[in-house]
């Protein structure tokens, strides 16, 4: 009799469960290493930098603040980071590993699909980050502490879908109530550099100076959720959503008139006049990247989306803490 074929191994293999063997610190560290590591947290130092030194050149023409409680700001800024992905990966735990096991390539190696961490992991890291974030907040003048207060707020309730769990099925809804979080956290940032310069933070163009820097934030998020049809999966994306052709093209409109407004606070604070051009270089990058997808949208096109957001954010941002720097130096606080 001839031995029973063998049922044909499935196309995608499922997920493993959740069984590290490390102990808990190796394994948020192997969690860290691939989901938050040195760029992730170079990226949040430099928005909040940023926001503080544009804040406070703005406030007056002499030297930048040499402060502590703005070095304690920008620090929370990049503990909320933190936070905000720790919650985010245990938010989609069951979803990510649902989409690996359907084979989304996106997924397949993420940590809490290999097993190499448990949400119990995250869940201790996160308690930790959130009290270190508070006490760092805990030192700041009213208006930082305020703001950084609502931004934490904000934090702790999308980490809960703001009590309404079917928000995840709905990426407008999901945007307009966790992507602002970042608009609080840099405008906590700018309110930290303002008051450390002794002066309100409440001035329409210090709000125009965190939303210059928040919009590639925003545009980050909707370029990387980009997809060619032929690429889409059970995944929610903002090309799915919108039609590819409009998806591919707002993140290139955020950028620009994040540029208009940064161009216009680095006037108002008499920094060097490069800048105004680094910005107007710095936004080819994402109009080229959607001119080039729009022509021909393939999936490599829709990957080219957002580096090139992540290379407008970087030079507006490293270049107006690079212009603030470079024209006023630092001094003592007042």
């Amino acid at each position: 009799m001839p031995a029973a074929t063998p049922a044909p191994a499935p196309a995608h293999a499922p997920p493993r469960p959740p069984g590290p063997a490390r102990g808990g610190a190796g394994r948020v560290a192997g969690w860290l290493a691939q989901r938050f590591g040195p760029v992730e947290l170079a990226a949040a130092l430099l928005l909040a930098l940023a926001a503080e030194a544009g804040a406070a050149a703005l406030a007056h023409p002499g030297p930048l603040p040499a402060s502590w409680r703005a070095a304690a700001a920008a620090a929370a800024c990049a503990l909320l980071a933190l936070y905000l992905r720790l919650s985010d990966d245990l938010k989609d735990w069951e979803a990510d590993r649902r989409l690996a096991s359907e084979g989304d390539a996106r997924f397949t190696s993420r940590p809490q699909v290999l097993g190499a961490v448990a949400p119990a992991d995250l869940r201790r890291a996160r308690l930790l980050v959130s009290l270190a974030c508070l006490a760092l907040l805990s030192v700041q003048p009213p208006a930082a502490a305020l703001l950084g207060g609502l931004a934490c707020a904000g934090a702790w309730l999308s980490a809960r879908w703001f009590f309404w769990p079917a928000m995840a099925d709905h990426l407008l809804i999901a945007f307009a109530t966790h992507n602002p979080i970042g608009l609080l956290a840099i405008g906590f940032a700018a309110a930290a550099g303002s008051e450390a310069a002794g002066v309100s933070p409440w001035a329409p163009v210090t709000l125009a100076l965190a939303l210059g820097l928040y919009l590639p934030v925003a545009a980050w998020e909707i370029s990387r959720k980009v997809r060619t049809p032929s690429e889409e999966t059970g995944y929610r994306t903002w090309s799915s959503l919108l039609g590819w052709r409009a998806a591919a093209v707002l993140p290139a409109g955020l950028a620009a008139a994040s540029a208009a407004l940064l161009a216009h606070v680095a006037r108002r604070a008499a920094l060097p006049g490069w800048y105004g051009p680094l910005l107007a270089v710095a936004l080819l990058a994402p109009a080229l990247a959607a001119l080039a997808f729009l022509r021909a949208p393939t999936p490599a096109g829709a990957a080219r989306l957002r580096p090139a957001v992540e290379a407008y954010a970087l030079a507006a941002s490293l270049g107006l803490l690079t212009a603030a720097l470079g024209a006023r130096g630092l001094g003592a606080a007042p």
